[in-house]
Parts: structure tokens; sequence; C-alpha cells
């Protein structure tokens, strides 16, 4: 009987999970903006929790995210199904990528293939520097997010962890420290190795 693969379950579970929440919040921002008073107090909560709850799911999707801003730049803004648009679809593409990755790194933990002496192809190593870039770049987003969301809503140190905003753009700069180290980790070890073998190989004796 064949195990079920981390690399299957996580990107369609986030995936789904994530085309609900979308569609969802998009009612959601109908009844608690511009006046929630004139809902139903428990439908108006529902909606609050909903906003929260996918606000913290972009933390938790942060390296995703950047490709919605990304389809900004593309010539089909407004067009949308069940409130998803475009960049929606990218931003669940993203996702989809993301946790495949996420799922395949512990589905090679749990069920190792790969012999102890492997050693990264020039392939890997640009895809971890790819890696390294995007946790770059997430990093810098964050920042400016999180300076955009202090100037917009005041939020200070002692009102912080009141705002899911904050835990969002949180949640995204611990992303992009594990996109840069864990792939700037293995591109040192690569550079290092390829130092060694060419020594080796100038080295007469």
């Amino acid at each position: 009987m064949r195990k079920l693969r981390f690399a299957v379950v996580l990107p369609i579970l986030q995936v789904v999970v994530t085309t609900v929440l979308l569609v969802w919040t998009n009612r959601a921002l109908s009844v608690v903006y511009p006046n929630p008073w004139r809902f139903p107090r428990r439908e108006a909560y529902i909606a609050t929790c909903v906003i929260m709850v996918n606000t913290t799911l972009h933390g938790i999707n942060a390296p995703a995210l950047l490709l919605k801003g990304f389809a900004r730049a593309l010539p089909t803004q407004g067009l949308s199904i069940w409130g998803i648009g475009v960049g929606d679809v990218f931003y669940l593409a993203g996702i989809a990528v993301l946790w495949y990755l996420v799922g395949r790194t512990l589905d090679r933990r749990t069920f190792p293939k790969e012999p102890s002496n492997f050693r990264m192809t020039t392939g890997r190593a640009w895809f971890n520097l790819l890696l390294a870039t995007w946790g770059v770049l997430l990093l810098v987003v964050s920042f400016f997010s999180l300076h955009d969301l202090t100037q917009a809503t005041g939020v200070n140190i002692h009102t912080f962890y009141l705002n899911w905003n904050v835990w969002a753009i949180a949640l995204a700069v611990v992303w992009s420290l594990i996109l840069f180290i864990f792939p700037g980790l293995k591109l040192a070890r690569w550079i290092r190795g390829k130092r060694v073998s060419t020594g080796a190989a100038v080295d007469p004796m």
C-alpha cells in the first residue's frame, strides 16, 4: 500500500482552504465595511473572524503572496470569478508550488532515498540561489509593509499584538529568514566544495 505523500496532500489542502477563504473574505468584507451594524451581530462577528483568519493565512503563505504583487503589472486587472481575480490565481499557483516544495522536503526526511554523499548539481545551486533571493525580496517587502501599516493605522509597540496584519508580517519575516538561511547554507557548502575540488585538480601532488 502506497503511503500518502506530503508533496501531494499539502498543496491540495492549502489551495482548497485558501480558495474557500478568499471567496468567503470577499463576502465578509462587504459585511464589516463600511458599516457592520447593518447586519446581525453574530454575522458581523463571523465575518470579522474570517477576515482575521485570511490575513493570518497570508502570512503562512507569504512567499506565494509576492506573485500576487507581480500579477498587478499584467493588463488583466478587474477580471474575476466569485471574487477571485488574476492576482489571486497567481497567489494560488504560488501556494501550490510552495507547499509542494515543503511537502517534498518532509517526504525526503520521512522516506529518504538519496545517498548520504549526495552532491548538489548546478541546477539545484541556481534553484537555491533563487530561493535565497526570494527570501531577501520577501524581507524587504515585509519591512515596507510594516512601515506602511504603522503610518496608516498608528500601530505602536503597545498595541501591535492586537493587529492581525502585524502577525501576518511577522510570519512573512520568518519565511524570509527560512528561505534565505537554509538555501544560503547549502550554497555556501556547494561553493566550498567547488573550491576544494578545483584546488585538488590544480594541485600536482
